[in-house]
């Protein structure tokens, strides 16, 4: 069994090799492995790692990171994103603060700093904008300020958890389809359930940030401001509402499509490798 498995639903594939050496400088100290699940065919020489699992699915993001995590063996689980690189030593520090202050119920915020970074290149950009301090609690979101959230939550869009706690909450609400609104979810059902959560003290990842239909970010766009959205705040605009629903059905990402139509609209012709 690993330290540390790190899931990421990938359609970035040309970015894995800068992701897992980054990886490989997060954590020195511990084990890892790294679980990738998307529809194009990763590179070989990330294929090759001992410790690297690859799972090709047509999934949308949520339902695709669920099935990706029934996969994983170890202590830990970090779900994070294809379009970043995880900073030097971060990994471990994560593991040292969560063994001296946090129970197994426990979750760090694995803190990032977006459009830190090139989108094609994943080159450190100057002058990167750092988040204020408040932005990681709810009360410092206006929109978050709803019947249902309680101000003193942290949000967490970015997890480090025990991977048993995930499977014991149910993991993820794949009614989600993108990894947004899914996550503030999945962090207030944990706090409703009394998990105590803080923030790494110095960021985990370096992003970039695509916004609308840039690149290939239009199907993940689409899917946030749209039904996700109206989801998320239907739900929380209810009292309470993460108390009444902290534990979930595990394979609830069995009960969707298998192919994510809002990407892949010609289902006749799905890609393999990535055009």
């Amino acid at each position: 069994m690993k330290d540390v498995s790190i899931v990421v639903a990938s359609i970035r594939i040309k970015n894995l090799e800068k992701m897992y050496a980054a990886i490989q400088k997060a954590c020195k100290k511990h084990t890892f492995e790294l679980v990738v699940i998307g529809p194009y065919k990763i590179p070989d020489v990330i294929l090759k790692k001992e410790n690297v699992t690859y799972i090709h699915s047509y999934l949308p993001p949520v339902a695709a990171c669920q099935a990706a995590i029934r996969l994983c063996n170890a202590e830990f689980l970090y779900v994070t994103s294809d379009d970043g690189l995880i900073q030097e030593d971060t990994i471990d520090l994560a593991i040292q603060i969560f063994r001296e202050k946090l129970d197994d119920k426990g979750i760090i915020n694995m803190i990032y700093d977006e459009a830190s970074l090139d989108v094609e290149t994943l080159e450190l950009i100057p002058g990167k904008a750092d988040f204020p301090a408040d932005y990681w609690s709810s009360a410092g979101h206006p929109e978050l300020q709803i019947p249902g959230i309680e101000p003193n939550w942290i949000m967490a869009l970015q997890f480090f958890m025990k991977l048993n706690y995930f499977y014991q909450l149910g993991g993820f609400d794949c009614n989600f389809e993108v990894l947004n609104y899914n996550l503030h979810d999945l962090v207030y059902r944990a706090q409703a359930y009394g998990s105590k959560v803080i923030n790494l003290p110095v960021y985990a990842l370096m992003c970039s940030h695509l916004v609308g239909h840039a690149s290939d970010h239009g199907p993940v766009h689409d899917a946030s401001v749209g039904p996700d959205r109206i989801k998320f705040y239907t739900m929380y605009m209810q009292n309470r509402v993460a108390y009444s629903r902290t534990f979930l059905y595990y394979d609830n990402w069995k009960f969707f499509p298998n192919v994510w139509e809002r990407r892949f609209k010609d289902l006749n012709n799905l890609p393999l490798e990535k055009p």
